[in-house]
């Protein structure tokens, strides 16, 4: 299930409950990208316990052959990496938008 609901952020360059609803499977562009993602457990990330337990390696290959690559060892709004105030109330208005939608959110 994690391949196909990879592409979803890629292509829309955000991770929200609009980008994993069922519709999305169908789309064209996702199904054309799923053939090209593998995921792959990393031993390496395993050994950092439960305080790296949201570590992710990334490595892109291009057409070139040539790869990027990144490595994130806490996710956004961890402690480690913790969101500022106004991402905070921008996430909580989307959420709420979403849940209760309603003329207003706040």
């Amino acid at each position: 299930m994690a391949i196909t609901l990879l592409p979803s952020p890629l292509l829309d360059g955000d991770a929200f409950i609009d980008q994993y609803e069922i519709a999305r499977l169908a789309d064209p562009r996702i199904l054309a990208l799923m053939p090209h993602i593998d995921i792959v457990h990393d031993p390496d990330l395993d050994r950092g316990g439960a305080a790296k337990r949201h570590s992710v390696k990334i490595e892109a290959k291009r057409k070139d052959g040539s790869a990027l690559s990144t490595t994130v060892e806490q996710r956004r709004g961890s402690a480690e990496h913790p969101l500022a105030v106004d991402e905070v109330e921008r996430k909580v208005h989307r959420l709420a938008s979403v849940a209760a939608p309603s003329p207003r959110s706040d």
